[in-house]
């Protein structure tokens, strides 16, 4: 009689602690392939906080989702053993877990979902890339016409003002912190920000097709527009009048880039599928 009532508990325990042992996982999660005519770029961008314990995606690529499970922490975030359909295909994803989850029990979560759902198997490894630093062109360090420091103060919270009717695109930039604007003739406006934020917005990387480090020094905001050749059409100009990327930021800025290279942590993917249906 004894027996039959102890080998329950026991059961009971092993399983609490199977439970307990277990890798995290998502409360509730789905991942729908997205059907239509995509842009040509599209990010993962959770429509809530991460804070409120669901995140939902829209036409996120797998390697999107693999860097959510992979973070790099560089600029660009590289993968490699990605097949083709990892960036052209597009997901719609929604996941759920109790609110304030640390960073790092996300990034569980998200290896556990994708190892049951798209048989994820990956590695962090260390990469030597071609890269470029964005440096100071005049050893007297002065910058360039395009350049000068914000007349805003970005130092402080602010609330978004509000455009005046009749403003054009310079004139709203010259309003904002931390924002760029980019403007029909390849120019990115912006009226405070910082380089390394610079960078991103006025799309420099991808113009280049490598990473870049900021390596000027400067840790100012900075009122900033930088015009280079992006596309085929503009409008009252050919793309051919207008200077190269490397030629814009040192007649513009004052800066230059310069070519290096550096051991960059990248994500190399071992097997990846399609993912299965909910």
């Amino acid at each position: 009689m004894r027996l039959g009532v102890v080998a329950p508990i026991v059961i009971l325990i092993q399983t609490a602690v199977f439970a307990q042992s277990g890798a995290l996982e998502f409360d509730v999660a789905s991942i729908k392939r997205a059907v239509g005519d995509f842009p040509a770029v599209g990010s993962a961008t959770p429509v809530r906080p991460e804070s409120s314990g669901r995140i939902v995606m829209r036409l996120v690529t797998a390697r999107a989702l693999v860097l959510r499970a992979y973070p790099t922490g560089t600029t660009p975030e590289t993968v490699d053993g990605l097949p083709g359909w990892a960036d052209s295909e597009r997901y719609d994803v929604e996941v759920t877990t109790s609110p304030g989850r640390s960073r790092d029990d996300l990034q569980q979560m998200w290896r556990t979902l994708l190892a049951d759902r798209m048989k994820l198997s990956a590695h962090y490894d260390i990469k030597e890339l071609q890269s470029y630093e964005l440096v100071l062109a005049r050893a007297d360090g002065k910058l360039g016409p395009n350049l000068r420091p914000s007349r805003l103060d970005c130092t402080q919270p602010q609330a978004p003002p509000k455009p005046m009717p009749g403003m054009d695109i310079k004139q709203m930039s010259l309003s904002f912190c931390g924002r760029a604007f980019n403007a029909p003739d390849s120019t990115t406006y912006a009226g405070g920000m910082r380089l390394a934020d610079f960078i991103r917005a006025a799309g420099l990387m991808s113009a280049v097709g490598k990473p870049i480090v900021d390596r000027t020094g400067l840790e100012s905001y900075f009122e900033i527009s930088l015009q280079y050749r992006r596309g085929p059409e503009l409008p009252g100009k050919s793309a051919d009048e207008l200077p190269s990327v490397f030629a814009a930021v040192q007649e513009q800025l004052g800066l230059k880039l310069q070519a290096t290279k550096r051991e960059t942590q990248i994500v190399v993917v071992e097997h990846i599928e399609r993912p299965t249906a909910n």
